[in-house]
């Protein structure tokens, strides 16, 4: 099962319902009837909120995991190997590690190489 990629470019917030309802779709028509692993990589707390609203007004049961950073997300799939994230939503405009240094190390990291 590979892991889809939701790239937001947008510096506003426009772009954020759009990516949702992709994301969205991408759920329904690639994995149907699955609880999946998402990982929302954003440092903006009420872009979380909004995702937990849309995924709960979609009455779906997927797992989602919020981090800040790319840092994080990759410390995070680095200790938990199990963890590997079907649909990872991310923002390319964060601190500490934005969201093309991630894909940049994520592609570069021999253990995490196969999600992309």
């Amino acid at each position: 099962m590979n892991p889809s990629f939701i790239e937001n470019a947008n510096n506003g917030k426009l772009c954020f319902l759009f990516c949702i309802t992709m994301v969205s779709s991408i759920m329904e028509t690639e994995f149907p009837k699955q609880d999946l692993k998402v990982l929302h990589v954003d440092d903006d707390a009420v872009d979380a909120m909004k995702l937990q609203r849309v995924l709960k007004k979609l009455n779906v049961n997927h797992e989602v995991r919020h981090v800040i950073n790319g840092h994080d997300a990759l410390s995070l799939m680095q200790a938990e190997p199990r963890y590997i994230p079907n649909v990872i939503i991310l923002d390319l405009n964060m601190p500490v590690l934005n969201g093309l240094e991630f894909l940049e190390m994520l592609r570069s990291d021999a253990s995490l190489r196969h999600i992309t």
